[in-house]
């Protein structure tokens, strides 16, 4: 009788453990040590957008933007608050919650040990059922084949998971280094692109479990099936039947392991699908405004010219008399926050 293993289950948690724990320790010495950072960054970034609203590079109101962007940051790189927002969101909250919504336990490497069990299961059972003889030599081989392969494709997709899941801890443990770079909007582009790595990796442990989840499934299903169509054989050679079943099994885990491998790339798609819509929002919404504000600016400045130049005709001033000339725009802001 070949009793269940937790193989996946047990590394995982061997793994992620005391990656977990050596986090919480850290975290704290890297934002306490990045707090005056942040408050001199603070003090500059104001110091900086003050001059250019007295000076007419920038106006109030996007002052007062980057108040509030530097309050928030500020806020979100304490202990508790990112602790909270940043680390248990991204590392447990949202896969352990998606993951239970695909179905799977406390656990997401359980549901490879279902899958790596029921095959060693399968192909002991028609191991034993192998007729003595010179045919069973190539169908021993091919069991072990098969058993090779299914423990392969079993043990890529569990590393492609655990490395997502390793490079968000160390993403989430240097977080408090980028996330303070927000504060001032020269710097705010290394937020973002900090902000779009977590976010990919975070994406690449939901979907590589939503496979992991899909395809064991249905592995379970195939390998529950052609045990069935195999029991109905009793008294007969059935190995052939089996060997077949898990034959095709192996190609669905081999196929499992395909999509794994394509998930990165997705989830790097999507992340920069993020940051790329962020940028995008931000030219929808204060780009636009600064256009539609300089084009409301420069028609009234041409209507007032093209009145001023007809009054000038209509007085018999000469053309080359402009008094209601317009102005240059003023130049860029410093700090790069008007753009």
């Amino acid at each position: 009788m070949i009793s269940s293993s937790t193989f996946f289950a047990s590394l995982y948690t061997a793994l992620i453990t005391p990656l977990l724990a050596q986090l919480q320790a850290m975290i704290g010495t890297v934002i306490s040590t990045m707090a005056p950072i942040a408050a001199v960054m603070t003090v500059i970034a104001v110091a900086v957008s003050g001059a250019e609203v007295a000076f007419g590079q920038k106006t109030f109101s996007r002052f007062k933007r980057d108040v509030a962007i530097a309050a928030i940051v500020v806020v979100l790189a304490t202990s508790a608050y990112y602790t909270k927002y940043i680390s248990d969101l991204f590392l447990t909250g949202i896969p352990n919650t998606l993951g239970n919504a695909l179905g799977a336990t406390t656990n997401p490497a359980s549901s490879l040990d279902r899958v790596l069990n029921t095959v060693v299961k399968a192909t002991f059972e028609d191991y034993h059922q192998l007729p003595w003889g010179l045919m069973s030599i190539p169908l021993g081989i091919g069991l072990i084949v098969i058993l090779a392969v299914t423990v392969t494709c079993l043990l890529f997709s569990f590393g492609v998971y655990m490395t997502a899941t390793i490079i968000n801890v160390v993403v989430v443990l240097i977080g408090p280094v980028f996330l303070i770079l927000g504060i001032t909007p020269i710097t705010r582009r290394f937020t973002a692109g900090w902000f779009s790595v977590l976010v990919g990796g975070c994406i690449t442990q939901v979907l590589a479990l939503g496979v992991i989840q899909l395809m064991t499934t249905a592995e379970l299903t195939m390998i529950q099936g052609f045990i069935t169509v195999a029991a109905p054989a009793a008294g007969g050679d059935n190995s052939i039947v089996i060997l077949w079943g898990l034959t095709e099994s192996a190609m669905l885990l081999g196929l499992t392991a395909a999509a794994v491998k394509q998930v990165p790339a997705i989830s790097r798609a999507i992340g920069h699908g993020v940051y790329h819509s962020s940028a995008g929002l931000q030219a929808a919404t204060f780009g636009a405004a600064r256009q539609i504000a300089g084009g409301a600016a420069s028609g009234a400045a041409r209507g007032v010219g093209a009145v001023a130049s007809g009054v000038a005709r209509i007085g018999g001033q000469s053309g080359n008399d402009q008094p209601w000339r317009g102005k240059a725009p003023v130049g860029r802001s410093l700090s790069r926050g008007d753009r």
